[in-house]
């Protein structure tokens, strides 16, 4: 059999590949240099609002989840697919010192990336599994690492729970300051041909 692209794109291993990166046979894998714009945007963000009570609420939830118990992980989530594995993860970046607010500004780049990008990042499992995924990748893996796909949706699940609402609040209140400022921003208006200026005035 002739090895084409589009076999290739059909094979078990592929679509499962993706399945496990993405929560989809359709979806892909986000790069950080993707992600890089989006990570700018929401520093900004963090800076701008972060004395918002709800946003010092976020930083401290997310303190709490590097701290939880991986055994319990999830105990008190309405999903009963929760994998407290996930809870060793959280302990390995609290060890490499990861802090809540670098969790919350993370799960603020990928939702801020889906929410510019909506067709690269549906607002669907692929953005949970991102969620995660990026999570973990917050500090380089050890060799030979294999982080499952379970793990990836336990933590992406359980940043969608607490902080959805709080991540689609900050951007739509910096989308809609940022417009404030350009409509409150004068604009100088060129003439219509430049050459205009340089005519000579009337006697």
């Amino acid at each position: 059999m002739k090895f084409t692209l589009a076999s290739h794109r059909r094979s078990p291993t592929y679509a499962s590949t993706r399945r496990w990166l993405t929560g989809s046979e359709h979806g892909r894998a986000i790069r950080r240099r993707e992600l890089a714009p989006l990570r700018a945007v929401a520093t900004r963000i963090l800076n701008a609002y972060g004395a918002r009570a709800d946003v010092q609420a976020a930083v401290k939830w997310c303190d709490l989840l590097l701290a939880s118990n991986p055994q319990r992980l999830g105990s008190n989530s309405r999903d009963h697919r929760f994998d407290g594995r996930a809870g060793q993860q959280l302990q390995r970046l609290r060890g490499e010192g990861v802090t809540g607010r670098d969790v919350l500004l993370t799960a603020l780049t990928v939702y801020a990336y889906s929410y510019r990008f909506h067709a690269s990042l549906p607002d669907d499992l692929r953005l949970t599994y991102e969620l995660g995924r990026t999570l973990v990748r917050l500090r380089p893996l050890p060799c030979k690492a294999f982080v499952s796909a379970t793990i990836y949706r336990t933590l992406g699940l359980l940043l969608r729970e607490a902080l959805v609402v709080l991540l689609h609040r900050l951007i739509r209140l910096h989308d809609h300051d940022r417009e404030a400022e350009r409509m409150a921003t004068p604009t100088k208006h060129l003439p219509r041909n430049s050459r205009e200026q340089n005519l000579p005035s009337p006697d």
